[in-house]
């Protein structure tokens, strides 16, 4: 279902497991055996000043998105995509891809 939602185009080598939910016991084993990548549980990136109680699973996608906002960098998109297909298109392929299919 990712290729056919166009997904099949971007790079990857393991896939990151974010927020608390993907602290579920065993997610990381099952998403592995379905994606047939790679998986493991993302934390934030060590940050000067991020309280202990922000440093777990559950907040690795926040505090990611909030320094991308702080220090974007443009090497982070420094793959090609096919004519046609835009980030922000992608985006929103996958979260209709996962309301349809969660």
């Amino acid at each position: 279902r990712l290729d056919a939602a166009g997904f099949e185009y971007l790079p990857s080598q393991q896939i990151v497991l974010t927020g608390g939910s993907s602290q579920i016991m065993g997610l990381d084993g099952l998403a592995s055996r379905i994606l047939g990548q790679q998986v493991r549980l993302g934390r934030p990136l060590r940050v000067h000043g991020l309280p202990q109680s922000a440093t777990g699973p559950g907040f690795a996608s926040a505090v990611g998105l909030c320094l991308f906002a702080a220090h974007p960098q443009d090497e982070w998109w420094d793959f090609e995509m096919p004519a046609g297909r835009h980030p922000a298109g992608t985006l929103g392929r996958a979260v209709r891809w996962f309301r349809d299919n969660w």
